[in-house]
């Protein structure tokens, strides 16, 4: 059953709003990266001495001891600053779990899985996008008279993700519909990139986070096709997953924002006062 929204939208509504999207667009991640970052966060919160074991393993490492950061229960979007440490410090915990995680297996396999670092990475970047929106609603100076203007140049950043380049639609706002039934975006198959252009965009939009080759990459150096076999596979899954993560954020802000309302269409031609 889908959430009912308020009959009049405020201002006051874009921080909900941009939970709604990040929280309904995550389910197609394969990774739990809630239940991901809560375990890791407990492991240490609930015992001084794996704390200690944490912080002087990082001391050794000479790198500066961090502790991990708890995730707040009422909003996905305060995921970004665990996502950030989490991301930060994946290799030494990938360290410490190995030699002191006998009572946390599962969050020594998920570390070692090099697809999850990928998600989180990836998920990151699209997070801050809609983070932005929302931070950017509750700045002191924020003119309301912006509000319209950002929250259609949010969509169609997401919605050219998946486009295709060449593609000219003066409103892309019409472009996707709401499918109730199968409850998931659903875009006419001709203006969509096709698997391999939206692998190559995200290689290239987010080359500074991640590369997908290095799945492949791990593999070739073990000499092992069928484990290469089962990376490009992975890596598959993972630009799948990614997309359906892009298109799901489109549906659910077609969903939750209020594009069509004419007041808020119309009032960048009112002064704020």
């Amino acid at each position: 059953m889908r959430e009912k929204l308020p009959d009049i939208w405020s201002i006051h509504d874009v921080p909900h709003c941009c939970n709604l999207i990040a929280d309904f667009a995550a389910k197609t991640i394969p990774i739990d990266i809630e239940l991901l970052v809560k375990d890791i966060f407990n492991h240490f919160s609930q015992s001084p001495k794996r704390n200690s074991a944490w912080l002087s393993l990082q001391d050794e490492l000479n790198i500066k001891p961090y502790k991990m950061i708890k995730h707040a229960d009422t909003r996905w979007l305060t995921l970004e600053k665990c996502l950030d440490r989490l991301i930060e410090r994946w290799e030494q915990l990938k360290v410490y779990f190995d030699e002191y995680g006998n009572d946390a297996q599962h969050i020594t396999q998920n570390l070692k899985k090099p697809q999850n670092l990928i998600y989180l990475k990836l998920v990151r970047v699209l997070v801050k996008k809609i983070n932005y929106l929302n931070l950017a609603m509750q700045q002191d100076f924020l003119q309301i008279t912006n509000l319209h203007k950002s929250i259609r140049d949010l969509y169609n950043h997401f919605l050219n993700h998946v486009l295709r380049e060449n593609l000219h639609i003066e409103n892309k706002l019409t472009l996707p519909h709401r499918n109730m039934e199968l409850d998931k975006v659903t875009i006419d198959e001709q203006y969509l990139k096709t698997p391999a252009e939206f692998d190559a965009h995200i290689e290239y939009l987010y080359e500074s986070e991640v590369n997908l080759n290095q799945l492949i990459k791990k593999e070739d150096e073990d000499k092992d096709k069928n484990r290469e076999k089962e990376a490009e596979i992975q890596r598959d899954v993972i630009i799948e997953a990614i997309g359906e993560f892009i298109k799901r954020a489109c549906w659910k802000m077609i969903d939750v924002f209020p594009f069509e309302e004419p007041l808020l269409s119309e009032i960048k031609c009112i002064f704020p006062t």
